[in-house]
C-alpha cells in the first residue's frame, strides 16, 4: 500500500517510498485533504532534509484522523501533511507582511 498506514509515534509526512519511478504513480494510498505532495524531481532538487524543515510543526499537532481521499503517488515524492502546509503558509504570509510593513514604513514603492 506504499506506506498508507503510519504507526503511532512516527512523524506524518516525509519521503514517499515504494515501487516504481518518480513519475509512475505506482503507489495507491489515501491522504487527508490539504496534504501537499512535492514531485520527485523537485524533492531531489530541494533535498528531503530541507523539505522536512519547512513549516515544522509539533508532532502532537498532527491529526491522523478524518476524511481521506484516494491518491496515486510516485517513489521519491515528498508528503507535507496539512498541518505542515498550514504552518508553512502562515510563515510565508508573515514574511510577506513583514516585508510589506517594511516597505510602507520606509516609504518604498510596491
Amino acid at each position: 500500500d506504499g506506506g498508507a498506514v503510519k504507526p503511532r509515534g512516527f512523524k506524518a509526512g516525509g519521503m514517499i517510498r515504494g515501487p516504481g519511478t518518480g513519475t509512475s504513480d505506482s503507489i495507491q494510498t489515501e491522504k487527508r485533504p490539504g496534504t501537499f505532495i512535492m514531485p520527485a524531481d523537485s524533492t531531489q532538487a530541494i533535498g528531503p532534509e530541507a523539505l522536512e524543515e519547512l513549516g515544522e510543526v509539533d508532532d502532537s499537532a498532527v491529526e491522523e484522523q478524518g476524511e481521506k481521499v484516494p491518491v496515486r503517488l510516485s517513489n521519491g515524492e515528498f508528503e507535507l501533511p496539512p498541518e505542515q502546509v498550514q504552518a508553512l503558509g502562515e510563515a510565508v504570509l508573515y514574511a510577506i507582511d513583514v516585508v510589506f510593513a517594511g516597505l510602507v514604513l520606509s516609504g518604498g514603492v510596491y
